[in-house]
């Protein structure tokens, strides 16, 4: 729709570039936003597991990771 616009000279190719632009940030933004809420999720799911389980989780991924 906008291409035509500028097309028919109805929009200026700057103004066209403009909205392009907003559009972009407005993406942007929507995307930073999701990936907030999963994280918030995942941290508030953390948050509910006890800390003798968490510890007993961290403890035996390092070690994992140190003989993989």
């Amino acid at each position: 729709m906008f291409i035509s616009l500028v097309k028919s000279s109805k929009m200026e190719p700057a103004l066209l570039l403009d909205i392009v632009h907003k559009m972009k940030k407005l993406e942007q933004k929507d995307i930073d936003d999701y990936l907030l809420s999963i994280q918030a999720a995942f941290y508030s799911a953390a948050k509910k597991i006890p800390t003798n389980v968490r510890k007993r989780l961290r403890s035996s991924t390092s070690l994992m990771n140190r003989h993989g």
